[in-house]
């Protein structure tokens, strides 16, 4: 794991029990972000605590569950196109737990600034 935990968050800045959690979190998340249905709900229940427990550690963290689901998946989506195993959006978003393709590319543009089909592109010429 890298010395920031997201783009903000600083290792040094947190307590020994804040980055259990979110290691444990990032595991969970890792092992459902294909699913669709994979939201802050199923997270609590698959690091078995409450969602209450959930949104007050994840606000710690200076997220929520919704957005660290979501940036788990825009992370693991940009390792897809670069390693090139991806060659249209729509299959992609789908790889990653997004059943459509249109919120896919408004977050990932929201995200990263540019379009995902701009890196296929990019790849395949």
């Amino acid at each position: 794991m890298s010395e920031h935990l997201n783009y903000s968050i600083p290792l040094t800045k947190l307590t020994n029990f804040q980055i259990v959690f979110y290691r444990e979190a990032y595991m969970c998340v890792d092992a459902h972000y294909s699913n669709p249905q994979f939201n802050a709900c199923k997270l609590a229940e698959a690091m078995q605590i409450t969602r209450r427990q959930l949104y007050r550690e994840m606000d710690k963290l200076n997220t929520s569950p919704a957005s660290f689901i979501r940036e788990f998946r825009l992370r693991r989506a940009l390792q897809f196109l670069e390693s090139g195993t991806v060659r249209r959006v729509k299959d992609l978003c789908f790889l990653v737990g997004y059943e459509n393709s249109e919120t896919f590319s408004k977050h990932f543009i929201e995200y990263y600034g540019y379009r995902p089909s701009g890196l296929i592109r990019k790849q395949v010429a």
